[in-house]
């Protein structure tokens, strides 16, 4: 079995539905993964950030490139669900 994080976001809160945003994202993630018996095991998702806006500026996204997710540190490729 391969371990993933998932990432996500939505920019606003009060235009958008951030349960509905993180479903909408995770559930082609999960497919996606999938075939290589993948499991998520970690989840960073943001809200009220813009795609604009690095990931480096994004709490969440960036508590994954430093490593603060179970799987360790980032390996300095976007993953591919996020693509």
């Amino acid at each position: 079995m391969r371990h993933f994080a998932f990432a996500g976001r939505c920019s606003t809160e009060d235009l958008q539905d951030p349960v509905a945003s993180r479903n909408w994202q995770f559930t082609p993630a999960t497919t996606l993964i999938a075939p290589a018996e993948g499991r998520t095991v970690a989840e960073f998702f943001d809200i009220g950030h813009s795609r604009a806006l690095p990931w480096r500026r994004r709490p969440h996204a960036c508590a994954l490139l430093d490593g603060s997710c179970p799987m360790g540190r980032w390996s300095g490729r976007m993953p591919t669900v996020m693509r």
